[in-house]
């Protein structure tokens, strides 16, 4: 079995990263050398797994025979590609951004339509509620290297004053914390799951910290109109159940709706919710290690997606 993956990349980072787990999630059933990925930024995933047996190439480079096509992130390819997937391909199935909200139950698993594609096509959503697809859990590395705050978040600034000791990634601007240069996703990987506090964003590092059983805190993409907040406000539905104490609970809700432009935080209150967290880590990091074996009692994404190839 051969699979095709095309992704086009925003949100370089995530959009890649996700991809890159994906695939590697996927060798679960398919030889390295039968997965390719096909994208607009082939230099930056050969620099995110240097190491990869994965094929990677251009978009305009499609000239393969593979039995599955995935289409991340809804990118469809021009007609001239379709007509070269129509010729060798059994199904597709498209992908779309990972999703905190319930609308995912109703949508994920139909069938589909591609303008100019005449296979099988399916649509999958990946996300936190029941009848999603579920989120990806695959680290790339067991190993973990600690730090106090690993941040990457779009809006560092936003908690800088506050935290003392840690990493971050893709700031430039000095800082107490060790500015870290760009790595391997594996390597990225060993410090989220090495941390004491993950400040993360978008959609990779989100669902692998979903996984982790550590306390994170998530600053979603921005979109026009502030569409961005009903994902927030379905992201704190979703995990204050998991919280056995009731001011834990308030504080993470109103440090989420800080980090997300949805209520506003005065530096001295700022730094009495982080000491807040501080005095009651244990109580913390539990809630987090309930949302781990929650999700290691769901279907993963890899396993809803491998039981859909294997029975073609």
């Amino acid at each position: 079995m051969k699979l095709g993956i095309f992704s086009t990349i925003i949100d370089n980072f995530g959009d890649a990263g996700f991809t890159i787990r994906l695939a590697k999630a996927m060798t679960k059933i398919i030889t390295p050398k039968d997965i390719t990925i096909y994208t607009d930024y082939v230099d930056l995933f050969y620099k995110m797994v240097p190491d990869t047996e994965i094929n990677i190439k251009n978009f305009k480079d499609y000239n393969d025979k593979n039995d599955i096509i995935f289409f991340m992130f809804q990118h469809i390819p021009d007609q001239n590609t379709l007509n070269k997937i129509n010729k060798s391909s059994k199904k597709a199935l498209i992908i779309d951004y990972f999703t905190t909200e319930k609308w995912a139950d109703e949508a994920n698993d139909k069938m589909s339509f591609v303008n100019g594609l005449k296979i099988s096509v399916e649509y999958i959503v990946p996300g936190l509620s029941d009848n999603s697809a579920g989120i990806l859990n695959f680290p790339l590395t067991s190993t973990t290297k600690k730090t106090k705050n690993n941040v990457y978040l779009y809006s560092p600034e936003k908690v800088l004053k506050i935290l003392k000791l840690g990493t971050i990634w893709g700031y430039k601007k000095e800082t107490n914390l060790k500015k870290m240069p760009f790595l391997p996703q594996k390597e990225f990987d060993s410090y989220l799951l090495g941390a004491k506090y993950n400040w993360i964003r978008g959609e990779d590092s989100f669902q692998l910290a979903l996984n982790s059983g550590i306390p994170f805190f998530w600053e979603a993409y921005k979109q026009k109109d502030n569409i961005h907040h009903t994902k927030v406000k379905a992201f704190i539905e979703f995990i204050s159940p998991f919280f056995k104490n009731e001011s834990l609970k308030q504080k993470y809700i109103k440090m989420t709706n800080y980090l997300n432009d949805i209520e506003k935080i005065d530096l001295k209150e700022l730094e009495s919710i982080y000491d807040f967290y501080e005095e009651n880590y244990t109580a913390l990091k539990e809630a987090f290690e309930c949302i781990k074996l929650h999700f290691k009692n769901k279907t993963n994404l890899q396993d809803f997606l491998i039981k859909k190839v294997t029975f073609l």
